[in-house]
């Protein structure tokens, strides 16, 4: 027979998470973080010109214009993540 025992162990991250105070954005009703919002609209800002170009040049491939705005967005969310924690 083999005694287990499960134990629960406090998140310093969500502690963490939970005392601090960012700002939030109302979208559709829901409380959003300002970082997340800031980094939808960049990666959509960069995902429509690079369409745009695209289109424009010809290209055939939409990949680029993708995988840029996804690290558009991916850089954006940390980096206004870190600043709106400081503040």
């Amino acid at each position: 027979m083999v005694n287990t025992m499960t134990t629960v162990a406090a998140s310093s991250t969500s502690a963490h998470r939970a005392a601090a105070r960012r700002s939030t954005v109302d979208v559709f009703g829901i409380a959003w973080p300002r970082y997340k919002a800031e980094s939808l609209v960049a990666a959509l800002v960069v995902l429509t010109l690079g369409v745009v170009l695209t289109l424009a040049t010809g290209g055939v491939s939409l990949t680029p214009a993708v995988l840029t705005a996804a690290g558009v967005g991916v850089v954006v969310w940390w980096v206004a993540r870190a600043v709106h924690a400081r503040a």
